[in-house]
């Protein structure tokens, strides 16, 4: 004696919730990132109402192509460590890189490396 199976047809798993868990997910993810980065540089001091004094101020230098402005004055990375060593500027005090459109990563690179063997407490603050 043949006993037959009756053979159901398969069903299409349904997707509906799992392409609103992927919705919900994807919404999440993009509220919760940020695009934009935003630095800020301590320019006033730490205490309000307080005159700002010059060494609490940074020293803010523009890196372009294989050149340092410091002071209105263009020189490279070397020249600027030897400037800041005869000023005899604090080594704790910040300094903050400011990269202009033609400079590479290699310019600010440089100029980090020079400062950072010199000592000098430096950031890179833009692009």
């Amino acid at each position: 004696m043949q006993i037959s199976r009756q053979i159901k047809p398969r069903r299409a798993p349904g997707l509906t919730s799992l392409i609103d868990v992927i919705f919900l997910l994807l919404m999440f993810f993009m509220l919760a990132s940020t695009f934009s980065k935003y630095q800020q540089l301590n320019i006033a001091g730490t205490q309000q109402g307080t005159g700002v004094s010059e060494s609490s101020r940074p020293i803010v230098l523009r890196i372009g192509k294989q050149e340092v402005v410091f002071a209105g004055k263009s020189m490279s990375a070397e020249e600027l460590v030897t400037h800041l060593d005869a000023k005899d500027t604090d080594k704790e005090r910040l300094i903050a890189l400011l990269p202009k459109e033609e400079a590479t990563v290699q310019d600010a690179v440089d100029v980090l490396g020079a400062l950072g063997i010199a000592g000098y407490n430096a950031k890179l603050v833009g692009k």
